[in-house]
């Protein structure tokens, strides 16, 4: 029976992977939202992006230099625009590496606090290097950075951090660790919840063959101190990549990816009725992808943004039709309860820029959606950090309404 069940699960991956090589953008689908801007917003650029409105009212776009745990070094940047993201300044450095072989990374970090302050979540990361790589691999790097760094050791470090700022994203305080005696990522959009605290959304390891788990931390003091960390979900299945929203009726939902129990892309959503500090069963929803992010407009509606749409394994980004998107907005009107989807986004040139993955948002003055997405340029694809940074280029897409209510 047992090895039924496995021919019949490896059937279902290969339909489904299938399946994923053919999404192609339909034109004539009715959707909520539609397309009204697209602008490439920077090029090259590998560390996942966030979005966020300061107190003064600007746009603040951040990023870092690479997406993954290595090459070492890398920065945060930092961009700011006052006229609702039609022109942007140019980047000033905000976070370095905190040494030379470390590595930083960051994704959807930003928020500003119940006192107009903002904090920056990020994590810096140590993983040893492969003994006998030759010299000249190095400087600049000429091969996969698998082949230079072990992305298996058990020496490797994470470490989740917190910066704050209190004059709008102008100066940063030094770093503080999240979990200071832990492995940990920080992961994911922060939200505040209806009672005024503040939560964290993060990924923490622990032993076992899953290794991580979803968690966050609450700070009840505008990001001053915070609690240790309450589990979203853990166990054996591999839960990571948690997104949070916070439900017109108070409820917080939580999106994360299930990466063992399969399928790997597959996501499952829990809720707190309690401000985050317990939490339901996480249950499979029927939404296929990688790096969500939630927005709860003040109409009560919540938006899911999902990154590599329907894609089950992240090569079928660059084997997939030309004008394939893999990353699309997906809508629920009964506080997360069920998710409809919608619009997806599209890059300037969709026969070479895929918009596949790290999409976030944030709500303009005049009610439409700016959405950021990574393309992936496929003229870059024989290139050793393709993926890493190279070919990786962030997109705007605003979003306005498609018909008047």
């Amino acid at each position: 029976m047992l090895k039924i069940k496995r021919k019949m699960w490896i059937l279902v991956v290969l339909l489904s992977g299938a399946i994923c090589q053919a999404v192609v953008v339909d034109p004539n689908a009715k959707t909520e939202y539609k397309v009204v801007r697209i602008e490439t917003l920077v090029e090259n650029v590998g560390g996942m992006p966030a979005l966020c409105r300061s107190g003064s009212g600007e746009l603040l776009f951040g990023y870092a230099t690479y997406w993954e745990p290595v090459p070492t070094g890398g920065v945060i940047k930092l961009i700011r625009s006052a006229d609702e993201g039609k022109t942007w300044s140019k980047p000033t450095v905000i976070v370095h590496s905190k040494a030379p072989d470390w590595n930083v990374t960051f994704w959807s970090g930003l928020h500003l606090m119940p006192d107009g302050s903002l904090i920056l979540t990020y994590t810096q990361h140590y993983w040893p290097m492969r003994k006998d790589v030759p010299d000249e691999w190095l400087n600049p790097l000429k091969v996969d950075p698998t082949k230079v760094w072990d992305m298996t050791s058990p020496a490797r470090k994470y470490e989740a951090c917190i910066i704050r700022s209190t004059d709008n994203g102008k100066a940063w305080s030094e770093p503080v660790r999240i979990m200071p005696d832990s492995n940990c990522w920080a992961f994911g959009r922060p939200i505040t919840a209806k009672d005024g605290s503040v939560l964290v959304p993060l990924i923490p390891a622990f032993p076992g063959p899953a290794e991580w788990c979803s968690a966050v931390v609450r700070s009840t003091d505008n990001g001053k101190s915070w609690s240790k960390p309450w589990n979203i979900a853990d166990g054996p299945l591999g839960f990571n990549e948690v997104t949070l929203g916070v439900a017109n009726n108070g409820d917080i939902v939580a999106i994360f990816r299930d990466t063992i129990a399969g399928p790997r892309r597959q996501f499952r959503q829990a809720v707190s009725t309690d401000n985050g500090k317990t939490w339901s069963e996480p249950k499979l929803i029927d939404i296929w992808g990688k790096m969500p992010d939630m927005l709860t407009l003040p109409s009560g509606r919540m938006l899911l943004m999902v990154g590599s749409v329907d894609c089950m394994d992240g090569s079928f980004t660059f084997t997939g039709p030309p004008k394939s998107s893999y990353a699309g907005l997906f809508i629920s009107d009964d506080n997360g309860k069920t998710w409809k989807r919608d619009v997806p986004l599209v890059s300037p040139d969709l026969e070479n820029l895929i918009p596949f993955d790290s999409p976030v948002m944030v709500l303009l003055k005049n009610g439409n959606i700016l959405a950021t997405s990574h393309t992936a340029d496929r003229s870059y694809r024989d290139r050793p950090l393709f993926g890493w940074r190279d070919g990786l280029h962030c997109v705007i897409n605003e979003l306005a309404p498609a018909r008047k209510n």
